[in-house]
């Protein structure tokens, strides 16, 4: 697997040009410090910098990469059937 940027979402798209808004759901981002993995590419990269002044952009690290493709953990609650 290749580089991976962590992207998290801090600035509201709300009241932002079309575009921008489009931006930020291409890159995954729907709602204010939603944070997404995505691969270190060029394309990525220029979606990035159309809405830099909305978003803050880290390099991953390998246990945060490990963290993001682990599957959801069960909830400890259990759902009874009523009788």
């Amino acid at each position: 697997m290749g580089k991976q940027i962590k992207v998290t979402l801090l600035r509201s798209g709300i009241n932002r040009k079309q575009g921008q808004k489009d931006t930020l759901r291409g890159l995954g981002l729907t709602r204010l410090h939603k944070t997404v993995y995505l691969e270190n590419t060029a394309s990525n990269r220029g979606m990035i910098r159309k809405v830099q002044h909305m978003v803050e952009v880290a390099m991953a690290t390998e246990e945060e990469r490990a963290e993001a493709g682990k599957a959801p953990q069960q909830p400890s609650y259990r759902i009874v059937e009523a009788s």
